[in-house]
Parts: C-alpha cells; structure tokens; sequence
C-alpha cells in the first residue's frame, strides 16, 4: 500500500507540514489497529516548495519533467493522498493550485483523499468546505468525509515543553493541563483520529488500484459509506411509520 503526501508549506517545519505529518501518523496508527503489517505502507512526501520553478514551467510549456514528473508518478502509483495547503485569501495557495492544474488528467479518479488546510484564524475554517472539497471532487477523487483545518492556536498547546522535547506532538495525544491552548490541542487530536480512522477506512475498501481501476473503467463514483462498507441497509417506510401508506395506495383513483 503506498500512500501519497502532498504539503503545500512555504517553509521549512511550516504548521502544513506539521498538519500532514499528524494526518500521516494517525492514518497508519488506525491501520495498524485493523491490523495491517506496517511493512506493507510506504508512505511518500512531496513537498511543492522546491517544485515551485517547476509547476510553472510545466504551466506555460505543458510539460512535466524531473522531480515533477516523479511527483506525478507517485500520485499515480498511490493507493491514497493526503494533501494540505495554507490558506490565503479564504483559500487555497495558488502553489497548490497551480500542481494539480498541471497533474494529469485522471490521475486522482476514485482515489482516497485525505484533506487539510492551516491558517492563522479559525475565521478561516470553513475553506476546507467551500474550496477544496469542490476541487477534489471535480478531479474525481473520493474526499474523506472529515477535512482538516488547524489554526495557529491549535499548535500552541504545549509551549516550551515541546520545543525541550518534555511534551507530546499532537499525534502522540498530548494531555490537556486546562489551558484554553490545551483544550484547543485536544480538540485538534480528537479531529486528526477521526480524519485518520476514516482515511484508513477508505484504503482498506477501496481495494488498491485494482478496484480504482474498475471504477475508472465502470465510471462509478462510489461514496464513502459505500467504500467504508458502512452504509445503513435501506428502509421501507412500513418498519419506520406502522401507519404508513404508500404514495400508489393514495393516488389510487385519481389518476385515470
């Protein structure tokens, strides 16, 4: 199983990075608690930061070479996609943007994608909701139902513990000490091991890419229910109103 992680940071150690890294650990945590070897994940990071040059030229010119073009093959190859971006503007980067205009058609159809945005307010929360789930889903990949979005008061939980290495990362599960900061963290934790037990849920149903490839050929967009194998069987209105009277019985008559 090879699982993709695509970081949109402008710098080194950015709180994007920190995000996918978090998203990454608990994803093959609950992989490991449905019992998958860990030697069976390969994780690969792209980082765009260093792509920049790159997915420009591949913008103006067409063409993809390099570490681009590597990029794009491990996107192909991968069984399932993390992917976040800072936010700018309430919305994504225009770096981030710009890789997947250029990533080639087809190459996120029916493909498990985990998302995530950082930002500096939690005002910006929703841009997870109102631009990169439209965008996924115009690629045609198949979005955890839980995004990701921490702003920078998530990160700040533990101070100067964590920069001496006394405290715990936020995908350890750093305890709360009662701060506003902590509950906060808490809170983060919480959404990264409902995000991470969703995403592995995806890997583990979508069949790897023989089963992308099936639904590519089918053009069938399964839903995550669907693919979690989670989805409630279908009732009929009898077992859930004991008075219920079909829509046919009532028209009876009146149409000739």
């Amino acid at each position: 199983m090879l699982i993709a992680v695509v970081s949109a940071g402008l710098s080194e150690g950015s709180s994007t990075r920190m995000l996918v890294d978090a998203l990454r650990e608990e994803t093959l945590l609950a992989l490991s608690d449905s019992g998958v070897d860990g030697e069976q994940i390969q994780v690969e990071t792209i980082e765009l930061r260093p792509l920049a040059h790159a997915i420009m030229d591949a913008t103006l010119l067409g063409d993809a070479t390099g570490d681009l073009a590597q990029a794009f093959d491990v996107l192909a190859r991968a069984d399932g996609v993390i992917a976040a971006t800072p936010t700018f503007n309430a919305s994504y980067s225009g770096l981030f943007k710009a890789f997947f205009d250029v990533l080639p058609e087809e190459t996120l159809w029916n493909k498990p994608v985990l998302l995530g945005a950082t930002g500096g307010s939690v005002r910006h929360s929703l841009v997870s909701e109102h631009a990169l789930r439209p965008l996924f889903v115009y690629l045609r990949a198949q979005v955890a139902p839980t995004a990701i979005y921490s702003a920078t008061e998530d990160w700040g939980a533990v101070g100067e513990e964590r920069a001496q290495g006394q405290g715990t990362t936020v995908a350890q599960g750093g305890k709360p000490n009662g701060t506003g900061r902590n509950r906060a963290e808490e809170t983060l934790n919480s959404r990264l091991r409902r995000a991470g037990k969703q995403f592995a849920l995806m890997l583990l149903g979508a069949g790897g890419k023989e089963g992308a490839q099936d639904n590519k050929s089918t053009g069938h967009n399964a839903s995550p229910s669907e693919i979690n194998g989670s989805a409630a069987q279908e009732k009929t209105g009898e077992e859930d109103c004991p008075d219920f009277v079909p829509f046919d019985q009532l028209t009876k008559g009146l149409i000739s």
